[in-house]
């Protein structure tokens, strides 16, 4: 009795230490993901401020 009760804390802790380790794997993954969508919103942001800006330029210079 002694050495499954033993066997079963061993088998709970393993499973404790595998949910830690797949946890702070998920986080670290949303968290790089928060990052790049953030850097892709950014590098978004300015594409359409650029594309905006020459559009502007054109048509002012169409006009003259």
């Amino acid at each position: 009795m002694i050495e499954n009760a033993a066997l079963g804390a061993t088998d709970q802790n393993r499973r404790a230490l595998v949910g830690d380790v797949a946890t702070a794997i998920l986080k670290a993954l949303e968290t790089y993901a928060v990052e790049n969508i953030l850097q892709i919103g950014d590098l978004l942001g300015r594409q359409l401020c650029a594309d905006s800006f020459k559009s502007c330029i054109r048509q002012g210079s169409s006009s003259r």
